[in-house]
């Protein structure tokens, strides 16, 4: 069924009410009648009118005053109204479109101008409908979207944003349409990768996908963000548009940090398990190939480990794991790696590295662990635990070139410093040169 304009007519005078009904009707309008200015205002307030005629000459409210009240109104201010008046001063004409009405038809109402007015004005509250009903499609779209969505202008203004936006990033509208993006919260915004994107990668671009970046937000703390832009080019005269989405995957980055840390680290003392420290020494050995370095593999084993298990218990034999294992990354560089070998054995690699700075290294390990206290609920109190350890030291190239090899000899040194009665460290380079605690060396 075809959708029936409603015009209100408002004229104390009823032979003006009917013959405007009169004309009206027969062109397919609906028409409400009101006698006052109280009348229309309360049916105003009721009902959706699509346009108003309007006398201006009524007693006790006049046209006038009834305009300025619809205008005044958020709900009625966008209603076509016509005045219709026999005053004939342009003075009158002009506070009629002052005070906000769209048309002026004089009296005798000639009917022909009546209807060609009144077409216009409805076919542009058509339009004015359509355009709002776009937006609130387009409103609603951006709001349904899980993701915080914000439209910018060329500008880079916020033009709007959807709630989730205001949910995740805690702000508030009024702090935030039309305000540059860089200076939202106080310019928390003013990110450098932002403003990479933004500024120099999508105006060459247009549409950019899964750009991280990664900040911190004074009220939300710490955020990595997946950010999806597009950049829309309307028709010709409106100005271009950016469709930013940003997708928090702070969570998901930490629960992926998380299962790689699982997967690649020992549970228990927090060094990189057997795999990865395997996969460390394939790398080192490439990278030590190209540019012509040293670098040296140390096999690390706690001594008398199986008799503490035995006297301790095993719950007192990882708590002891756990603090060796402490000491030793406590003296590592940022370039070094220490890795779970198997059970109190462990496996450190220290890039460019020769033998004499391996067993520096190991030594200051040793005096760390003359001063450190080993300590675990599951040890009587009154007991204390020392650790020594042997170790057994081979150097990239000079003992092997390869992974196979080097694991082979450093090993193998390890077993020597174990056969000679233990807390030492063996280093095999042609014959084997074997460093005791107190630096004394023998061939």
């Amino acid at each position: 069924m075809k959708y029936k304009p409603v015009i209100l007519v408002v004229d104390d005078q009823f032979p003006d009410i009917e013959l405007l009904e009169a004309y009206l009707v027969p062109q397919g309008y609906e028409i409400v009648k009101a006698a006052s200015g109280e009348e229309a205002l309360n049916k105003i307030s009721s009902n959706q009118f699509d346009l108003i005629l309007l006398d201006i000459m009524m007693p006790k409210m006049s046209g006038l005053e009834v305009l300025e009240k619809l205008r005044a109104d958020e709900k009625t201010r966008l209603i076509p109204v016509v005045m219709a008046t026999v005053l004939k001063e342009t003075e009158d004409k002009v506070k009629a479109f002052e005070a906000g009405c769209d048309d002026f038809i004089s009296k005798p109402v000639d009917k022909h101008e009546l209807l060609v007015r009144i077409k216009s004005l409805l076919r542009i509250k058509s339009l004015h409908d359509e355009a709002d009903e776009a937006r609130e499609y387009a409103e609603s779209i951006i709001n349904t979207v899980r993701e915080p969505l914000m439209v910018l202008d060329q500008d880079l203004r916020v033009v709007t944003a959807s709630r989730s936006f205001y949910d995740v990033f805690k702000v508030k509208p009024e702090e935030t349409v039309g305000q540059l993006i860089y200076d939202l919260g106080n310019k928390q915004w003013n990110i450098p990768k932002l403003r990479e994107l933004l500024e120099t990668i999508l105006p060459q671009k247009t549409t950019f996908d899964n750009y991280e970046v990664e900040h911190d937000f004074v009220n939300i703390g710490r955020r990595i963000m997946l950010l999806n832009a597009r950049q829309i080019q309307r028709a010709r005269g409106k100005e271009r548009i950016i469709l930013l989405a940003i997708e928090d995957i702070t969570e998901r980055k930490e629960l992926d940090d998380k299962l790689i840390n699982l997967a690649t680290h020992d549970e228990l003392t927090g060094c990189i398990n057997f795999r990865s420290i395997m996969d460390f020494l394939g790398k080192e050995i490439v990278r030590s190939q190209r540019y012509q370095k040293e670098f040296s593999v140390i096999m690390i084993d706690i001594d008398d480990f199986k008799r503490m298990n035995d006297e301790y218990g095993h719950q007192a034999g990882n708590d002891i794991l756990v603090a060796f294992a402490n000491v030793i990354k406590n003296n590592l560089r940022s370039i070094d790696s220490v890795g779970r070998y198997g059970g109190e054995e462990f496996m450190a690699i220290l890039p460019e590295t020769d033998a004499q700075n391996a067993f520096v290294f190991l030594e200051r390990i040793r005096s760390n662990l003359r001063q450190t206290k080993i300590t675990s609920s599951h040890l009587d109190k009154a007991k204390e635990v020392t650790l020594k350890f042997s170790a057994g030291i081979a150097v990239f190239p000079y003992n092997a070139k390869d992974l196979k090899g080097l694991i082979w000899v450093a090993d193998n040194a390890l077993l020597e410093a174990k056969k000679e009665g233990k807390n030492r460290t063996v280093l095999e380079r042609r014959k084997l040169i074997r460093f005791n605690p107190e630096g004394a060396v023998s061939i």
